[in-house]
Protein backbone atom coordinates (compact mmCIF):
# COMPACT_ATOMS: atom_id res chain seq x y z
CA UNK A 1 0.00 0.00 0.00
CA UNK A 2 0.87 3.11 -0.88
CA UNK A 3 1.66 5.52 1.99
CA UNK A 4 3.17 8.74 -0.35
CA UNK A 5 3.31 9.06 -3.64
CA UNK A 6 5.85 11.83 -4.98
CA UNK A 7 4.79 12.84 -8.55
CA UNK A 8 6.78 14.56 -10.99
CA UNK A 9 7.96 17.26 -8.40
CA UNK A 10 9.86 20.10 -9.56
CA UNK A 11 11.20 23.53 -7.62
CA UNK A 12 13.14 26.46 -8.88
CA UNK A 13 14.17 29.23 -6.64
CA UNK A 14 15.29 32.47 -8.25
CA UNK A 15 17.28 34.92 -6.67
CA UNK A 16 18.21 38.37 -8.55
CA UNK A 17 19.64 36.86 -12.08
CA UNK A 18 20.20 33.53 -10.86
CA UNK A 19 17.89 30.66 -11.11
CA UNK A 20 18.73 27.33 -9.44
CA UNK A 21 16.82 24.24 -10.44
CA UNK A 22 16.52 22.70 -6.72
CA UNK A 23 14.69 19.66 -7.71
CA UNK A 24 13.79 18.59 -11.06
CA UNK A 25 10.82 16.01 -11.95
CA UNK A 26 11.39 13.92 -9.40
CA UNK A 27 8.92 11.05 -8.83
CA UNK A 28 9.24 8.39 -5.72
CA UNK A 29 7.05 6.36 -4.14
CA UNK A 30 6.77 5.05 -0.58
CA UNK A 31 5.26 2.13 0.70
CA UNK A 32 3.63 2.15 3.99
CA UNK A 33 5.27 1.40 6.46
CA UNK A 34 8.90 1.42 4.50
CA UNK A 35 11.95 3.61 5.39
CA UNK A 36 13.22 5.47 3.27
CA UNK A 37 16.94 7.03 3.13
CA UNK A 38 16.64 9.65 0.63
CA UNK A 39 20.51 10.44 -0.14
CA UNK A 40 22.66 12.78 -1.69
CA UNK A 41 25.68 15.09 -1.48
CA UNK A 42 25.26 18.76 -0.13
CA UNK A 43 22.83 20.77 -2.88
CA UNK A 44 21.03 17.50 -4.34
CA UNK A 45 17.37 18.98 -3.76
CA UNK A 46 17.11 16.83 -0.36
CA UNK A 47 15.71 18.93 2.37
CA UNK A 48 14.13 21.39 -0.50
CA UNK A 49 11.57 17.73 -1.61
CA UNK A 50 11.19 17.32 2.48
CA UNK A 51 10.05 20.68 2.69
CA UNK A 52 7.43 20.20 -0.24
CA UNK A 53 6.46 17.18 0.86
CA UNK A 54 5.63 18.45 4.72
CA UNK A 55 3.49 20.93 2.85
CA UNK A 56 5.89 24.16 4.17
CA UNK A 57 6.87 24.55 0.22
CA UNK A 58 4.58 24.44 -2.83
CA UNK A 59 5.83 22.67 -5.95
CA UNK A 60 6.69 24.43 -9.10
CA UNK A 61 5.22 21.08 -11.03
CA UNK A 62 3.84 17.99 -9.95
CA UNK A 63 2.40 16.74 -6.54
CA UNK A 64 2.34 15.05 -3.44
CA UNK A 65 -0.38 11.97 -2.61
CA UNK A 66 -0.89 10.63 1.11
CA UNK A 67 -2.73 7.37 0.54
CA UNK A 68 -5.85 8.72 -0.80
CA UNK A 69 -4.92 12.33 0.64
CA UNK A 70 -3.87 15.00 -1.35
CA UNK A 71 -1.00 17.88 -0.54
CA UNK A 72 -3.05 20.07 1.26
CA UNK A 73 -3.34 17.04 3.93
CA UNK A 74 0.29 17.08 4.47
CA UNK A 75 0.05 18.50 7.96
CA UNK A 76 -2.10 15.78 9.03
CA UNK A 77 -0.64 13.41 7.72
CA UNK A 78 3.08 14.01 8.59
CA UNK A 79 5.06 14.59 11.60
CA UNK A 80 8.89 16.73 10.40
CA UNK A 81 11.82 17.28 11.88
CA UNK A 82 13.80 19.81 9.80
CA UNK A 83 17.41 20.32 9.92
CA UNK A 84 18.48 23.42 11.16
CA UNK A 85 15.54 24.31 12.78
CA UNK A 86 14.68 25.56 16.26
CA UNK A 87 12.40 22.90 17.33
CA UNK A 88 12.18 23.28 20.90
CA UNK A 89 11.24 25.99 23.60
CA UNK A 90 14.30 25.53 25.02
CA UNK A 91 12.85 27.13 28.71
CA UNK A 92 10.01 24.71 28.74
CA UNK A 93 10.20 21.11 30.00
CA UNK A 94 9.97 18.31 27.59
CA UNK A 95 6.51 17.55 29.33
CA UNK A 96 5.91 21.06 28.16
CA UNK A 97 7.08 21.06 24.92
CA UNK A 98 4.98 17.88 23.79
CA UNK A 99 1.65 18.91 25.14
CA UNK A 100 2.26 22.36 23.10
CA UNK A 101 3.50 20.83 20.21
CA UNK A 102 0.11 18.15 20.53
CA UNK A 103 -2.36 21.56 20.93
CA UNK A 104 -0.85 22.83 17.62
CA UNK A 105 -2.04 19.61 16.21
CA UNK A 106 -5.15 19.82 17.71
CA UNK A 107 -5.09 17.55 20.57
CA UNK A 108 -7.28 18.31 23.31
CA UNK A 109 -4.95 18.83 26.62
CA UNK A 110 -5.41 15.94 28.34
CA UNK A 111 -5.09 13.31 25.22
CA UNK A 112 -1.84 15.84 24.70
CA UNK A 113 -0.50 15.25 28.57
CA UNK A 114 -1.39 11.29 28.21
CA UNK A 115 0.86 10.53 24.81
CA UNK A 116 3.63 13.01 26.00
CA UNK A 117 3.91 10.93 29.47
CA UNK A 118 3.67 7.83 27.13
CA UNK A 119 5.96 8.85 24.57
CA UNK A 120 8.56 10.29 27.44
CA UNK A 121 8.48 6.63 29.35
CA UNK A 122 8.65 4.63 26.34
CA UNK A 123 11.74 6.76 24.90
CA UNK A 124 13.78 7.00 28.07
CA UNK A 125 13.31 10.33 29.09
CA UNK A 126 10.69 9.98 31.65
CA UNK A 127 12.99 11.52 34.14
CA UNK A 128 13.79 14.14 32.86
CA UNK A 129 9.87 15.42 32.18
CA UNK A 130 9.94 18.73 34.44
CA UNK A 131 13.56 19.75 33.62
CA UNK A 132 14.18 22.77 31.37
CA UNK A 133 15.07 20.95 28.08
CA UNK A 134 18.00 23.53 27.49
CA UNK A 135 19.62 21.41 30.76
CA UNK A 136 19.43 18.22 28.29
CA UNK A 137 22.02 17.00 26.32
CA UNK A 138 22.43 16.98 22.66
CA UNK A 139 21.25 13.48 22.10
CA UNK A 140 18.34 14.10 24.77
CA UNK A 141 16.96 17.25 22.75
CA UNK A 142 17.21 15.35 19.61
CA UNK A 143 15.23 12.50 20.68
CA UNK A 144 12.73 14.87 22.13
CA UNK A 145 12.84 16.69 18.90
CA UNK A 146 11.68 13.48 17.48
CA UNK A 147 9.15 12.65 19.80
CA UNK A 148 7.36 16.22 19.06
CA UNK A 149 6.87 15.46 15.49
CA UNK A 150 5.13 12.16 16.61
CA UNK A 151 2.36 13.63 19.13
CA UNK A 152 -0.34 13.44 16.65
CA UNK A 153 0.42 9.79 15.97
CA UNK A 154 1.24 11.11 11.84
CA UNK A 155 1.35 7.91 9.55
CA UNK A 156 4.55 9.59 8.53
CA UNK A 157 7.67 11.14 9.73
CA UNK A 158 9.80 13.18 8.06
CA UNK A 159 13.66 13.36 9.60
CA UNK A 160 15.93 15.71 7.68
CA UNK A 161 19.48 14.91 9.31
CA UNK A 162 18.29 13.68 13.02
CA UNK A 163 21.72 12.64 13.69
CA UNK A 164 23.22 15.22 12.64
CA UNK A 165 25.93 16.52 15.23
CA UNK A 166 25.16 13.91 17.49
CA UNK A 167 27.92 11.51 19.37
CA UNK A 168 27.93 7.42 18.74
CA UNK A 169 26.12 6.78 21.04
CA UNK A 170 23.03 9.43 20.71
CA UNK A 171 22.78 8.40 17.02
CA UNK A 172 22.52 4.75 18.32
CA UNK A 173 19.37 5.96 20.36
CA UNK A 174 17.89 7.96 17.77
CA UNK A 175 18.76 4.82 15.41
CA UNK A 176 16.88 2.38 17.60
CA UNK A 177 13.70 4.90 18.19
CA UNK A 178 13.53 4.88 13.94
CA UNK A 179 13.61 1.30 14.26
CA UNK A 180 10.61 1.05 16.70
CA UNK A 181 8.87 3.92 14.93
CA UNK A 182 8.97 1.48 11.87
CA UNK A 183 7.65 -1.07 13.60
CA UNK A 184 4.79 0.37 14.62
CA UNK A 185 3.10 1.53 11.27
CA UNK A 186 5.10 4.88 10.49
CA UNK A 187 6.23 5.15 7.01
CA UNK A 188 9.54 7.05 7.49
CA UNK A 189 11.89 9.24 5.46
CA UNK A 190 14.99 9.93 6.12
CA UNK A 191 17.69 12.09 4.44
CA UNK A 192 21.15 11.96 6.04
CA UNK A 193 25.24 11.94 5.14
CA UNK A 194 25.98 9.47 7.33
CA UNK A 195 25.00 6.68 5.18
CA UNK A 196 26.73 3.61 6.53
CA UNK A 197 23.98 4.91 9.55
CA UNK A 198 21.14 4.84 6.58
CA UNK A 199 22.19 0.83 5.40
CA UNK A 200 21.40 -0.22 8.95
CA UNK A 201 17.77 1.11 8.88
CA UNK A 202 16.81 1.78 5.36
CA UNK A 203 14.38 -0.48 3.54
CA UNK A 204 14.27 1.74 0.54
CA UNK A 205 16.70 4.05 -0.83
CA UNK A 206 16.86 7.18 -2.93
CA UNK A 207 19.51 9.19 -4.27
CA UNK A 208 19.76 12.24 -5.50
CA UNK A 209 22.09 14.50 -8.00
CA UNK A 210 22.21 17.87 -9.05
CA UNK A 211 18.28 17.62 -7.96
CA UNK A 212 17.37 14.51 -10.18
CA UNK A 213 16.86 11.40 -8.50
CA UNK A 214 19.20 8.80 -9.60
CA UNK A 215 18.51 6.17 -8.27
CA UNK A 216 15.62 4.55 -6.37
CA UNK A 217 15.79 1.08 -5.45
CA UNK A 218 15.03 -1.81 -2.15
CA UNK A 219 18.29 -1.62 -0.04
CA UNK A 220 18.27 -5.34 -0.67
CA UNK A 221 17.39 -6.17 -3.95
CA UNK A 222 20.49 -2.74 -4.75
CA UNK A 223 23.13 -4.56 -2.48
CA UNK A 224 22.25 -8.27 -3.41
CA UNK A 225 22.69 -6.77 -7.10
CA UNK A 226 26.34 -5.74 -6.52
CA UNK A 227 27.71 -8.99 -4.47
CA UNK A 228 30.22 -9.29 -7.20
CA UNK A 229 33.01 -6.56 -5.30
CA UNK A 230 36.62 -7.41 -4.64
CA UNK A 231 39.23 -5.78 -2.11
CA UNK A 232 42.83 -6.08 -3.02
CA UNK A 233 45.54 -5.41 -0.55
CA UNK A 234 48.51 -3.97 -1.41
CA UNK A 235 52.12 -4.42 0.21
CA UNK A 236 52.61 -1.12 -1.34
CA UNK A 237 50.82 1.43 -2.58
CA UNK A 238 50.39 2.73 -6.36
CA UNK A 239 52.05 5.73 -7.85
CA UNK A 240 50.17 9.14 -8.74
CA UNK A 241 50.71 8.26 -12.11
CA UNK A 242 49.67 4.17 -11.87
CA UNK A 243 46.59 5.19 -9.73
CA UNK A 244 45.51 7.39 -12.60
CA UNK A 245 46.13 4.91 -15.62
CA UNK A 246 44.10 2.26 -13.51
CA UNK A 247 41.38 4.08 -12.87
CA UNK A 248 41.42 5.11 -16.64
CA UNK A 249 41.54 1.95 -17.91
CA UNK A 250 39.08 0.36 -15.09
CA UNK A 251 36.58 2.67 -14.47
CA UNK A 252 35.15 0.43 -11.86
CA UNK A 253 38.42 0.76 -10.15
CA UNK A 254 38.79 2.69 -6.82
CA UNK A 255 42.27 2.61 -5.05
CA UNK A 256 42.31 4.55 -1.55
CA UNK A 257 46.15 4.06 -0.26
CA UNK A 258 47.32 0.38 -0.73
CA UNK A 259 43.67 -1.44 -0.62
CA UNK A 260 41.41 -1.39 -4.45
CA UNK A 261 38.60 -2.07 -4.31
CA UNK A 262 36.86 -4.06 -7.82
CA UNK A 263 33.87 -4.12 -9.31
CA UNK A 264 34.19 -7.60 -10.81
CA UNK A 265 30.52 -7.40 -12.33
CA UNK A 266 32.36 -6.83 -16.24
CA UNK A 267 34.53 -9.97 -14.99
CA UNK A 268 38.02 -7.78 -14.80
CA UNK A 269 39.57 -8.80 -11.82
CA UNK A 270 42.25 -11.21 -13.13
CA UNK A 271 43.24 -7.89 -15.79
CA UNK A 272 43.70 -5.95 -12.44
CA UNK A 273 45.51 -8.01 -10.77
CA UNK A 274 48.34 -8.71 -13.37
CA UNK A 275 48.71 -4.63 -13.83
CA UNK A 276 49.30 -4.63 -9.93
CA UNK A 277 51.22 -7.92 -9.53
CA UNK A 278 54.50 -5.78 -9.59
CA UNK A 279 53.41 -3.71 -6.66
CA UNK A 280 53.23 -7.14 -3.89
CA UNK A 281 49.51 -7.76 -3.94
CA UNK A 282 49.23 -9.45 -0.25
CA UNK A 283 45.62 -10.72 -0.59
CA UNK A 284 41.88 -10.86 -2.53
CA UNK A 285 38.97 -10.84 -0.82
CA UNK A 286 35.30 -10.63 -1.64
CA UNK A 287 33.35 -8.25 0.46
CA UNK A 288 29.44 -7.62 -0.02
CA UNK A 289 28.99 -4.01 -1.26
CA UNK A 290 27.90 -1.54 0.99
CA UNK A 291 25.37 1.25 0.62
CA UNK A 292 27.98 3.50 0.88
CA UNK A 293 30.11 1.97 -2.44
CA UNK A 294 26.62 2.31 -3.98
CA UNK A 295 26.30 5.43 -3.36
CA UNK A 296 29.92 6.53 -4.56
CA UNK A 297 29.07 4.90 -7.75
CA UNK A 298 25.63 6.21 -8.35
CA UNK A 299 26.91 9.44 -7.97
CA UNK A 300 30.21 8.89 -10.00
CA UNK A 301 27.82 7.40 -12.73
CA UNK A 302 25.14 10.43 -12.50
CA UNK A 303 28.16 12.55 -14.03
CA UNK A 304 28.77 10.79 -17.01
CA UNK A 305 24.88 10.61 -18.10
CA UNK A 306 22.32 13.03 -19.12
CA UNK A 307 20.12 14.50 -16.29
CA UNK A 308 17.68 12.82 -14.59
CA UNK A 309 18.28 9.10 -15.60
CA UNK A 310 16.96 6.90 -13.31
CA UNK A 311 18.89 3.67 -12.09
CA UNK A 312 16.49 0.82 -11.09
CA UNK A 313 18.07 -2.09 -9.22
Amino acid sequence: MTALSIRRVSKRFTARAASVDAVRDVSITVEHGSVLALLGENGAGKSTLMRICAGLLLPDAGDIGFGAKRHSRAGRATGCLLEGSRNLYWRLTPMENLEYYGGLKGLRRREAHERAASLLDRFGLAAKRAEPVQTLSRGMQQRLSVLCSLIHEPSILLLDEPTLGLDHESSAQIVQLIREVAADGVTVVITSHQVDLMQEIATDVAILKRGCLVLSSPMQALLQGRQSMFEMQMACGLSPRQQASLVAEFPDVRVAGRRITVDNSADILHLVIERVRGNSLVSVTRGAATLSDVFRQAISDASSTPDCEVQHA
